[in-house]
């Protein structure tokens, strides 16, 4: 495997921890963190990071609020098909 698929690969792995990590309560995600990286330490710190990234970030309370209106949609939509 070369490096860049290997990236790639490790950052699919980073970005669905991530997406579980976000959908759910902050007092649970410690707990998700700790489930999905394993003893896998440098996975873990990765992960933090970019949570405490978007946190951080002035519109991340915009970008949240916005995503779960458009996963709503999404939903609604999908019914009516």
């Amino acid at each position: 495997m070369d490096s860049t698929n290997s990236k790639s690969s490790r950052w699919k792995v980073v970005d669905a921890i991530l997406d579980d990590v976000l959908d759910v309560s902050p007092s649970k995600q410690r707990e998700v963190l700790r489930n999905r990286c394993g003893g896998d330490l440098s996975l873990r710190r990765e992960v933090e990071k970019l949570l405490s990234n978007l946190e951080n970030s002035p519109d991340f309370m915009e970008i949240s609020v916005v995503n779960s209106a458009l996963t709503l949609l999404d939903e609604d939509n999908a019914e009516t098909l």
